[in-house]
């Protein structure tokens, strides 16, 4: 946890968080410039949440998996 901080309830799954980051995103008045799509095309699965969310914690390391994990989920 960041600074020994430990939420109440729980740390928030990576699904979950996308979705609240893209419902804020909407809430503030953001120009949908593909953000939202692909934030949700990452909470329509598990692995793509996952590789997402370790994204924007700055892995960039994940980049290449994740890019060609979204390929596969727009084929379908």
């Amino acid at each position: 946890m960041p600074h020994g901080c430990a939420p109440a309830g729980g740390v928030l799954g990576d699904a979950r968080a996308l979705g609240l980051l893209a419902a804020s995103l909407q809430a503030g008045g953001h120009r949908d410039t593909g953000v939202r799509e692909l934030l949700s095309t990452c909470m329509a699965g598990l692995q793509a949440a996952a590789l997402m969310a370790a994204r924007l914690r700055g892995e960039r390391a994940v980049e290449p998996a994740l890019a060609a994990h979204l390929r596969d989920l727009r084929r379908r």
